[in-house]
């Protein structure tokens, strides 16, 4: 019997999966996003992308340019700084958040996902997470009835 645990030795490479789902019932696929873009823009214009860390924004150091844009007037870059402040790319039409991890002391940004040069990211503000939740189930029973599962 295979080992069910997943460890870079056993992970099969070149699959995939799918699944499929029947039933009567109406659905509706949903995401629910807790930010409105703003038009702030920055440009990512130095980044070692292998490593997922942003050198310069706007051709300037990007710790100091993302929190002139964003107007952060902290001296410390930390987690709080990067949630109250989020930066979005825009996808498909559709906004998602890059999350910034941390600031290193040569003043780049470290960033939990995949990052490259000339990537725009739009400043966001952070919305309300609990109205926003709400208003988007409000929405889908509007659209479909009662909701008997979300998964």
């Amino acid at each position: 019997m295979a080992d069910p645990r997943a460890t870079p030795a056993n992970v099969p490479v070149g699959n995939s999966s799918l699944a499929s789902a029947q039933g009567a019932a109406a659905f509706r696929v949903f995401k629910c996003d807790h930010f409105d873009p703003t038009p702030v823009k920055m440009v990512v214009t130095l980044a070692d992308t292998d490593r997922r860390i942003v050198h310069e924004l706007n051709a300037e150091p990007a710790a100091q340019e993302y929190a002139r844009l964003c107007g952060v007037t902290d001296t410390k870059l930390d987690a709080f700084s990067f949630a109250a402040h989020p930066v979005v790319v825009r996808v498909g039409g559709e906004y998602c958040a890059r999350s910034i991890q941390r600031v290193s002391e040569d003043g780049s940004l470290s960033f939990f996902c995949a990052i490259d040069e000339g990537l725009v990211l739009t400043a966001a503000q952070p919305r309300d997470m609990l109205k926003n939740v709400v208003e988007t189930f409000e929405g889908l029973v509007r659209g479909i009835g009662e909701l008997e599962i979300c998964i």
